[in-house]
């Protein structure tokens, strides 16, 4: 496929793993994807993009972290397994929220706007401090096996709560 920044944004924003990025690595993996990285790249520099420099800002950024996240799956030895990843490790995953349910306040699958396609998850802890947080991250099976991409804490406040407005099913019902 020949990519214009156009599709290759469409891409990053509904790829699952770096495997839907960059593809099958053909020979040496490590140089074959710094290979394909470099093309993807040079579609999206914002030098070649003078008009869209917003969106090839993004697309660089996301090329940047989809590069890091298929390093690490390649050093695991996982790169592109995200689908059995997370089928090896569901349950593991599962069993942890539960163990954890004392400081779990929301935890749910972050979807791309087809309502199917998983594009993330966001968990949110009540936790005394950074290090609390950064601990149950650490041990989480899912992050542990090297599912996610990247994994980005927060610190929140406590604004609006209205747990009646929240969705009855997983589904969003």
């Amino acid at each position: 496929m020949d990519f214009t920044l156009h599709n290759l944004l469409n891409l990053l924003r509904s790829a699952t793993g770096p495997a839907d990025v960059f593809g099958a690595l053909a020979g040496e993996p490590q140089a074959a994807l710094k290979r394909r990285y470099r093309e993807l790249v040079t579609i999206a520099h914002p030098d070649r993009n003078q008009g869209s420099s917003d969106a090839a800002n993004e697309a660089c950024i996301a090329l940047q972290e989809w590069y890091a996240a298929a390093q690490r799956q390649l050093a695991q030895g996982v790169y592109g397994l995200a689908p059995r990843i997370r089928a090896a490790t569901k349950e593991a995953h599962f069993a942890y929220l539960d163990q954890h349910k004392d400081i779990l306040v929301l935890g749910g699958a972050m979807l791309a706007d087809d309502g199917t396609t998983r594009i993330g998850s966001v968990l949110i802890l009540n936790v005394p401090n950074r290090a609390a947080a950064e601990a149950f991250s650490e041990a989480e099976p899912f992050r542990k096996a090297g599912l996610f991409k990247s994994v980005k804490l927060t610190r929140m406040r406590r604004g609006q709560w209205n747990p009646d407005a929240a969705p009855k099913t997983a589904e969003g019902n």
